[in-house]
């Protein structure tokens, strides 16, 4: 019992910047920690459901939405699917910052959880 738990904290990938996380998606870490600054503008991720998540992947993977994802468009495509306009806003931010491939890359093969009291989201990959 105490072994294994002790292996799932050897295999966390602790990461504070857009490269790091996005060199650990490519890698397709199972466990990737996000800390800091980065880690605040993706709490949001944390908070959303399935159906919510699921319209933002077709938003993003929507050949018509991505060309025109200024953040004035995107947050009127993603308002109009069914998202607040604050989910909205803090969704075009993270894409601007991340890209869109790398969000979709989140939702589709990672688990969001939010660790309450620290500024820090941890991505697990869905088995």
């Amino acid at each position: 019992m105490f072994g294994k738990q002790k292996r799932e904290m050897e295999n966390v990938t602790v990461v504070t910047t857009k490269e790091q996380l996005k060199a650990a998606i490519n890698r397709k870490d199972a466990c990737i920690e996000i800390k800091g600054e980065l880690a605040g503008k993706m709490k949001w991720m944390a908070k959303l459901s399935s159906k919510k998540i699921a319209i933002i992947i077709t938003c993003l993977t929507t050949s018509a939405i991505v060309p025109a994802m200024t953040p004035a468009a995107g947050s009127a495509a993603l308002v109009a699917a069914g998202m607040g306009a604050a989910e909205a806003a803090s969704a075009i931010s993270i894409i601007g910052i991340l890209g869109a491939v790398v969000v979709v890359g989140i939702f589709k093969n990672y688990d969001v959880e939010l660790k309450v009291g620290s500024n820090s989201l941890r991505l697990t990959a869905n088995k």
